[in-house]
């Protein structure tokens, strides 16, 4: 199997496996106090948490305690 067969089963199985992710979606989270900031992309917003995978790894954030910028971000 040539890599580009490896990659495009890889990114189907995310798709079939993690149907609320869909393809990577960058968000940032912003502290509603101003003082903080998550960015990276969403692994899973469950409507309390958000899920994100930040460069330092994966990181779940109470949806109360912030703002939400980008594509997948409601409303």
């Amino acid at each position: 199997m040539r890599f580009f067969d490896l990659r495009a089963a890889a990114i189907a199985a995310v798709c079939v496996f993690s149907p609320s992710i869909g393809l990577t979606q960058e968000i940032v989270l912003s502290a509603k106090d101003g003082d903080q900031k998550v960015t990276g992309t969403l692994i899973k917003y469950d409507g309390e948490f958000f899920r994100v995978e930040t460069e330092f790894g994966p990181v779940t954030v109470d949806a109360r305690t912030v703002l939400c910028d980008g594509a997948a971000c409601d409303g």
